[in-house]
């Protein structure tokens, strides 16, 4: 036996809210927002898929919002090599359960790629509403897949990764603790390097 629907597999405290929205889309279906709180066994349980003749489904999860003054840069360690601490706001996967006699498939690719860095402007923040007083807060009215890096890949037909910051500039630290943008372009977060080779490192 098994769950009749799929779920993240995730690390953080069982019943505590990140402090963000993911979106989860079926091809062809409309996305659902969901704030993760993962259970006792450390699951996130996803919307189930939709009822169709042809079982082969598409599934997109991905980072919609997230609170701006939550930590999302973290601290590398005190202690000599070990290995940097993930960010508090982080979505740290564990893997992926599927329903029972699920099988997965290789992810489809796009022959393009793009990677954009950004501000608040790219993050999407009051791109779903216009006002934080609106209920939710950041989460209710921010969107990254209505900013223009994720609708720019859209229309390109390429995979899109959006890095992004509110207030970060080339030398402003932007919000949830990052520094400015030509320290911290090649970081994925304190510590943890995204292009192979040493984090950090200022921008030529």
């Amino acid at each position: 036996d098994g769950p009749a629907a799929p779920a993240l597999a995730v690390s953080s405290r069982a019943g505590e809210p990140l402090p963000m929205v993911l979106t989860v889309r079926y091809a062809g279906c409309a996305p659902t927002r969901l704030r993760p709180v993962a259970d006792a066994a450390g699951l996130v349980a996803l919307p189930a898929p939709p009822a169709e003749e042809v079982h082969v489904y598409e599934l997109t999860v991905q980072i919609e919002a997230a609170v701006q003054s939550a930590d999302r840069w973290g601290a590398t360690s005190s202690e000599g090599d070990a290995p940097p601490r993930p960010p508090p706001a982080s979505l740290r996967l564990c893997g992926l359960v599927l329903p029972p006699r699920s099988v997965p498939l290789p992810p489809p690719t796009e022959a393009l790629r793009l990677l954009a860095f950004g501000d608040s402007i790219t993050e999407g923040v009051l791109c779903r509403t216009r006002s934080k007083s609106d209920e939710g807060g950041d989460l209710g009215c921010n969107s990254v897949s209505s900013a223009w890096a994720w609708l720019l890949a859209q229309s390109l037909g390429a995979d899109a990764t959006v890095v992004s910051f509110g207030r970060q500039g080339w030398t402003v630290a932007g919000n949830g603790g990052a520094p400015a943008f030509c320290e911290s372009w090649r970081s994925l977060c304190a510590g943890a390097a995204r292009f192979g080779g040493a984090a950090g490192g200022a921008a030529s």
